[in-house]
């Protein structure tokens, strides 16, 4: 069969959008796409759960950090000795109306928010294993199973012409390995640095000025900054696999592109100019060549790229910010939105009163 033109192939691609790409006769790689997308998810799910501790003031009910976890307490014996435990730190010196039902309350919501941490490990650590050392076949080929299997790899044969052996001859692709990695090293610090902020809350020395027992507002957002960051890492991973057959196909296009212009060189001299010229494109430039866009709109998809990584920075620059926020319970400052105290910026409660401005 024919192998259409590129421009054909990213034209159905943007029209039918994502369905295409997340099956797997499709995109060889997408069961790793889903797997690294389904840990962006429990990692999301993750911080959700870890801002309801923090609005519940749960974080200091487990007063021990166990690496592997363990059930919590199954008797009322059992729920009495852990009441013991945390009442010899100083967050009781201040909740100690609590009831032994609602001690169990806090706990759970900090418990089931270490365990799917755990699970989330579990998630990320075993899949990654198995299709590592133990699922490591040639991509199939050959003809699939049933009429709906072949038909969808009759599709994927129009679309995508195949991508060369050493490319697709493991399920993760080439190159891939140090991100996820990185990424495990990522999780398993997480749950380091978990413990590192709620060991700052239970000790006599986090009273600060309203004399409340608190986590230390820097550990609190290197915590939420360190989950922020996975699940982004986690997600653009993700996003990146399944585009990652079309990508390919893209990029050796362009290299064939390349060695055509430069064997159509005159001179040595022309070479050298033609390859430096050439020299590493971006894939939104060949992305653009390949769809033949207008110098006009390949500007203005430059234009909304750089605007999306700018809002992407400022959404996180206003993450972290919060955690510090929250952790300074800075949120109780002032009562009326979007004004503080009448002002944009509250220059009085800011800096010194002689250095703000005078109206």
């Amino acid at each position: 069969m024919a192998t259409p033109p590129l421009s054909n192939t990213l034209q159905t691609l943007s029209t039918r959008g994502l369905p295409l790409l997340p099956a797997t006769p499709l995109n060889p790689h997408a069961p790793i796409a889903k797997w690294l997308l389904t840990n962006s998810a429990l990692v999301l799910s993750m911080i959700h759960i870890g801002g309801i501790t923090r609005l519940t003031k749960s974080g200091l009910s487990m007063t021990e950090w166990k690496p592997l976890g363990s059930l919590p307490p199954l008797s009322q014996e059992e729920w009495e000795e852990e009441f013991d435990r945390y009442k010899t730190f100083p967050e009781w010196e201040q909740r100690k109306s609590m009831t032994l039902d609602e001690f169990k309350n806090i706990f759970y919501w900090e418990w089931g928010h270490r365990m799917l941490g755990r699970v989330v490990g579990v998630a990320f650590v075993g899949p990654w294993l198995y299709f590592s050392w133990m699922h490591r076949p040639k991509l199939a080929t050959g003809t699939a199973s049933g009429s709906s299997s072949a038909a969808s790899s009759s599709l994927f044969s129009s679309l995508i012409p195949k991508i060369p052996l050493n490319a697709s001859s493991t399920i993760i692709p080439p190159h891939y390995q140090p991100r996820l990695a990185l990424l495990c090293a990522m999780g398993g610090t997480q749950g380091l640095v978990g413990w590192w902020m709620v060991k700052s809350g239970l000790g006599d020395d986090r009273r600060g000025d309203r004399k409340e027992i608190r986590v230390s507002p820097y550990r609190l957002a290197a915590h939420l900054t360190m989950a922020v960051g996975t699940y982004s890492l986690l997600t653009w991973t993700g996003l990146n696999v399944l585009s990652y057959p079309v990508d390919e196909y893209v990029v050796k296009n362009g290299a064939n592109a390349a060695k055509s212009t430069l064997s159509a060189a005159a001179t040595p001299t022309t070479t050298t100019t033609t390859t430096a010229a050439s020299n590493s494109p971006s894939l939104l430039r060949q992305y653009a060549k390949s769809l033949s866009l207008t110098p006009a709109s390949l500007r203005h998809a430059q234009t909304l790229r750089i605007g999306t990584l700018h809002a992407i920075a400022l959404t996180g620059l206003t993450i972290v910010s919060g955690a510090f926020v929250a952790g300074n319970d800075a949120g109780n400052a002032y009562n009326t939105y979007p004004l503080m105290n009448d002002q944009w910026i509250p220059w009085e409660d800011m800096v010194n009163p002689e250095l703000h401005p005078k109206s």
